[in-house]
């Protein structure tokens, strides 16, 4: 088993009984510290594993209302109002609907981590020649300097970050042969744009 898992329960266990406050507060950087790493190694290991695929015929739209229940008491507790312009008519994708789900809660997460005032996300879907999903939040955005490197391994804006997040979007949209690039302005948002084949462009490649 993890030992991490041993060392966060355990310390876990000894933060409810110990009254000292200076012993507290090691024992809580301790948890968190352990919750990083094991976020850290657990990040390394899906993005050094062979990627496969299973694919299949789904409508986006209807796994993008889900994830957004999911988040939804999220989104509340950190003040961020939430505007969903999905297609009238339903966006069916080819592609693995469990790498699909991570990757849009991946994008939603760094959005909402992006805005620890609050502010305003945006997700929007449309059809041109792919399916296009594109989610923006009024967060703190990203300097233009590093626009080019988010999709780096290990590259990350964010304090504790483990710079591999957007590096396993851009791996398991790439093995889904979709695009996801990202337009970000320092003050005043972020915009994530993904392309998807769309279920008929597949059937008939």
């Amino acid at each position: 088993k993890n030992p991490l898992i041993a060392i966060g329960g355990f310390s876990n266990q000894l933060l409810r009984s110990v009254k000292d406050q200076k012993e507290k507060k090691k024992l809580e950087i301790i948890v968190t510290e352990a919750k990083r790493l094991e976020a850290f190694l657990k990040d390394i290991g899906q993005f050094a594993k062979e990627t496969v695929s299973q694919k299949e015929t789904f409508n986006i739209n209807e796994i993008i209302q889900k994830i957004m229940a999911i988040v939804e008491s999220e989104l509340v507790s950190r003040k961020i109002n939430l505007k969903i312009r999905l297609s009238p008519i339903p966006l069916f994708v080819y592609a693995d609907i469990d790498q699909i789900k991570q990757i849009l809660l991946n994008v939603i997460k760094n959005a909402m981590e992006s805005m620890p005032e609050g502010g305003e996300l945006t997700i929007e879907t449309l059809k041109n020649k792919q399916v296009v999903i594109k989610i923006k939040d009024t967060g703190s955005g990203i300097p233009e300097e590093s626009l080019d490197k988010v999709f780096e391994p290990f590259f990350s804006t964010k304090k504790g970050g483990t710079g591999l997040g957007l590096s396993i979007c851009h791996k398991l949209i790439s093995v889904n042969q979709g695009e996801i690039c990202i337009e970000s302005e320092v003050g005043k948002g972020t915009v994530v744009t993904m392309r998807l084949p769309s279920s008929s462009e597949s059937e008939n490649s």
